[in-house]
């Protein structure tokens, strides 16, 4: 996620989070994807993953683990701190990953605070656990 955050400083970016996950010991977070190669959308104000390659990369990642990893969350990052942590766009995500999973799932989100000079940002890390209710801040 680090890597993803310092080369798209100044648009949105973001992946897919793979782990374990049960009602019992919560959501363990083993991997995370980047949200595509070609076509994937960086606006300043928008985020949207490469399918294909999202796909294809989680299905890699997750059969390097025995048992194979699953899909337990996203993450993705705003480029300011807003009330509303999430777009509309957002919350269709989390309800189809909530909807399409059994298991807890969470959306890692990075506010940007602050830009401390050339390739240096600061972010805020917010973690938000994913129901059918809506999100809930966990972190």
């Amino acid at each position: 996620m680090n890597n993803e955050l310092r080369r798209f400083p100044e648009t949105e970016t973001g992946g897919l989070l793979l782990g374990y996950s049960d009602a019992k010991r919560g959501v363990q977070i083993l991997e995370a994807t980047d949200g595509g190669y070609l076509n994937v959308l960086h606006e300043e104000a928008a985020f949207e993953y490469d399918i294909p390659y999202v796909e294809h990369i989680c299905t890699i990642l997750s059969e390097l683990y025995t048992p194979p990893l699953d899909i337990v969350g996203v993450w993705h990052k705003h480029n300011s701190i807003s009330e509303i942590p999430f777009s509309l766009s957002d919350e269709n995500i989390h309800r189809q990953l909530v909807e399409n999973m059994p298991y807890p799932c969470v959306s890692v989100l990075f506010e940007k605070t602050d830009t401390l000079g050339e390739k240096h940002e600061e972010y805020k890390m917010r973690i938000f656990e994913l129901t059918s209710s809506g999100y809930f801040d966990i972190s």
